[in-house]
């Protein structure tokens, strides 16, 4: 499995970042697929808001979405967010193998 560039991480850094495109993700990976007007979101931001951050979230690869009639459905990638979290899980390692390397 290819490791994500720091870029494409940056993106998916940004992407759940903020807390409603957090929220948004967080009910779109709880389902197999859900319709935008299903999203509590939508109660509670503009069609436009919620529009924007299902963009960021497809930019960054944490969702797919499909058109079905005159819905379209969202659902999650879970193997991008197993990709950030080993991306994440990298950090300050490399240092401490130089530092083993070192005694």
């Amino acid at each position: 499995m290819a490791e994500l560039s720091e870029t494409e991480a940056a993106l998916i850094g940004k992407a759940l970042g903020d807390p409603t495109r957090l929220g948004i993700y967080t009910q779109i990976a709880d389902q197999k697929e859900i319709c935008c007007g299903d999203l509590n979101a939508c109660e509670l931001i503009s069609g436009a808001t919620v529009s924007h951050h299902l963009s960021v979230l497809t930019r960054s690869g944490l969702v797919t979405s499909r058109r079905d009639g005159q819905h379209i459905l969202y659902r999650a990638i879970p193997k991008r967010l197993a990709e950030y979290r080993r991306y994440l899980s990298a950090f300050g390692k490399k240092s401490e193998r130089t530092k083993a390397a070192r005694s």
